[in-house]
């Protein structure tokens, strides 16, 4: 699946800097896979709207297989993930 993120423009997380994401780079983190933590841990993804709300700085397109979500949260918006991959930048 194909899905957005909204980073900072030096590519880091919005709130901090455990990463720095560049194109092509493949990305991994344990995950929340309840249901009903909206804000928990994990890697996270929205729809290009949503990415464009959580962080208007720099947006990347990624790319999730199905077996690396742990949940869709706030009413389907973002997915948290284990893994994703940076396929564009915009």
């Amino acid at each position: 699946m194909i899905a957005y993120k909204g980073i900072r423009s030096d590519g880091y997380s919005k709130y901090n800097f455990q990463y720095h994401y560049e194109l092509g780079g493949i990305y991994e983190a344990h995950a929340d896979h309840n249901l009903g933590h909206e804000g928990s841990f994990g890697l996270s993804a929205w729809t290009e709207k949503k990415a464009r709300e959580y962080c208007d700085e720099k947006l990347v397109k990624v790319k999730i297989h199905l077996d690396d979500v742990a949940a869709l949260v706030h009413n389907g918006g973002k997915i948290r993930c284990t893994r994703f991959e940076v396929i564009e930048e915009l």
